[in-house]
């Protein structure tokens, strides 16, 4: 590693401008308009990303896979032949609840508003690392590609789209609020629903239909007495055991008609060694052989959304280059797990050692008040600089 050409490019970080770009983006709304109907979407984001890449003497690309749902991308390329793939989402969740979600206000170096923290920070700090090489001359040891997505929030539209066109690298780094730690495994999820279906009938004369939410009120505990043992040994060291909930339920015509149909929603996480697939595949097994009430059809949909879990190697080159690279400004991260799901799920399906990490708090995001400290900002700046160099190694 040229620890001449590394120490050039930290000395470029600009807090200022890091500090300016990021209330620029915490400004411009980029609601997820697929969860949040009215959310604007990410153009006007992807379009302000590309015009800092292009004023930097990159040539970025804009990637739309549905209208308005847009993402940046652009390479710095290198002298090794590795590429290192920067990946933060642009998008957001609602605003109800916030007093200023716009204002990017600065207080007590803290940045507030809505996605200050999830996940704009990352945005700028991995941006920032790009403009740093640019600034200082450097060509990296690696090609550096950064990539700003849009959908995140739900089905991770932008970067499936980016993986599926042909989008690769020997390694990425998804940026999410991880404090510093560098994440080598989430669990992943499939969302889906249950359904019941009985037979109508006058509430007056019950016993002549079949009732749906009796049905379901018996099937939801038999489903997770079957499972729970089984997911119980499947617990990951990092990230714990494999869950099932039951999230949401809808059922009935009327208070004087027994009902015929009942609905539940269901959130199930993955751990390392599971895919959605599976999942979905036990659950439709463990029904199949339960006993149902005569007149009572029970089945399990086809998944509305599903992100596989992620677990990458600790000790590979990817994980270490950046521990070494938050390591050499903040001694105490450390390799972690999380229980929530990234974009990474998306990238390690096409066979990319992946790993998350980037400045700000889990705990901030989607709150009603979300903030993030500007000097972590800068601080996970200086490091991505780092991993980029040790990556080539």
């Amino acid at each position: 590693m040229d620890s001449t050409d590394r120490d050039a490019a930290l000395r470029a970080i600009d807090p200022a401008w890091q500090s300016a770009f990021l209330g620029e983006l915490v400004r411009i709304e980029s609601i997820n308009p697929e969860t949040w109907p009215g959310g604007s979407g990410e153009a006007a984001m992807a379009r302000r990303i590309a015009a800092e890449l292009e004023a930097l003497g990159l040539q970025p690309r804009l990637d739309e896979p549905a209208p308005g749902r847009t993402s940046a991308v652009a390479s710095q390329p290198g002298t090794g032949p590795r590429t290192l793939l920067l990946e933060a989402h642009t998008d957001t969740v609602q605003v109800e609840g916030m007093t200023e979600p716009f204002s990017a206000r600065v207080a007590g170096g803290r940045m507030y508003g809505r996605g200050a923290c999830d996940d704009k920070a990352s945005v700028v700090a991995f941006l920032g690392a790009v403009r740093a090489l640019r600034q200082s001359g450097v060509t990296p040891p690696v090609t550096v590609t950064f990539a700003a997505t849009s959908g995140e929030e739900f089905s991770g539209i932008g970067i499936r789209a980016l993986m599926k066109d042909g989008l690769r690298a020997d390694g990425a780094i998804v940026g999410e609020p991880t404090r510093l730690d560098v994440v080598v495994a989430h669990k992943g999820v499939l969302r889906s629903e249950l359904v019941v279906h009985g037979r109508a009938a006058h509430s007056s004369a019950p016993a002549e239909g079949r009732n749906a939410i009796d049905a379901v009120a018996a099937i939801l505990p038999a489903l997770q007495a079957a499972l729970t043992p089984q997911l119980q040994t499947r617990a990951h060291p990092l990230v714990g055991a494999p869950t099932l909930a039951f999230t949401q339920i809808a059922g009935g015509a009327g208070p004087n008609t027994i009902p015929e149909r009942c609905t539940v929603g269901f959130d199930r996480r993955l751990v390392p060694g599971e895919t959605p697939e599976s999942a979905l595949a036990e659950l439709r097994a463990l029904l199949a052989a339960m006993p149902l009430p005569d007149g009572i059809r029970a089945e399990i949909t086809d998944a509305s959304i599903s992100g596989g879990p992620v677990g990458a190697d600790p000790d590979g080159p990817l994980a270490q280059a950046v521990l070494a690279g938050a390591r050499r400004h903040r001694p105490a991260s450390s390799i972690i797990g999380v229980p929530y799901g990234t974009d990474a799920s998306h990238i390690a399906l096409y066979g990319v050692p992946t790993v998350i990490f980037g400045p700000g708090d889990i705990a901030q995001a989607h709150a009603a008040v979300e903030w993030v400290d500007l000097a972590e900002v800068n601080l996970a700046t200086a490091m991505i600089v780092d991993a980029i160099f040790a990556f080539a190694r």
